[in-house]
C-alpha cells in the first residue's frame, strides 16, 4: 500500500484559522447571553482576523526575501525590514543580487541591532 499524499505544507495555519472562526462563532452565539454587545463580538472576530492577515504576510514576506527570485524580492526586502528585526531578516540570496553599497548599510543595521539586543 502506498503512502497517503501529503496535505497541506506542515504548518499550523489552518489550525489558526480555524480556531479564530470557531472563536469568532462562539462568541456570536454566546456573547449576548454573557453581556457581551454585538459590536465587541465584531471588534474580537475582527482582531482574530486581521492578526491572521498580518501573520501570512509576513511569512510570505520571508519566504520571497529568503529566495530573491521573484520579480519583486528587493521591495519585499525593503517591507520585511520594517516587520522584522534587521538581525532576523536572511539575506544569504540577497547577496548575489543587491548592489554593494546596499549589503553594506544592511551588515552595519545587522550588527547594531545584534549589539543592542
Amino acid at each position: 500500500m502506498e503512502p497517503r499524499p501529503q496535505l497541506g505544507d506542515g504548518s499550523s495555519a489552518a489550525l489558526r484559522v480555524g480556531a479564530v472562526v470557531a472563536g469568532g462563532t462562539l462568541l456570536a452565539v454566546l456573547g449576548p447571553a454573557l453581556g457581551l454587545s454585538p459590536w465587541l463580538v465584531a471588534l474580537a472576530a475582527g482582531g482574530g482576523l486581521t492578526g491572521l492577515t498580518v501573520d501570512a504576510a509576513r511569512r510570505r514576506l520571508g519566504e520571497i526575501v529568503a529566495t530573491m527570485r521573484h520579480p519583486r524580492a528587493l521591495n519585499a526586502l525593503m517591507a520585511a525590514l520594517l516587520y522584522y528585526p534587521a538581525s532576523k531578516v536572511n539575506l544569504s540570496s540577497a547577496e548575489k543580487v543587491l548592489p554593494e553599497w546596499l549589503l553594506q548599510e544592511l551588515t552595519t543595521l545587522r550588527s547594531r541591532a545584534s549589539l543592542q539586543g
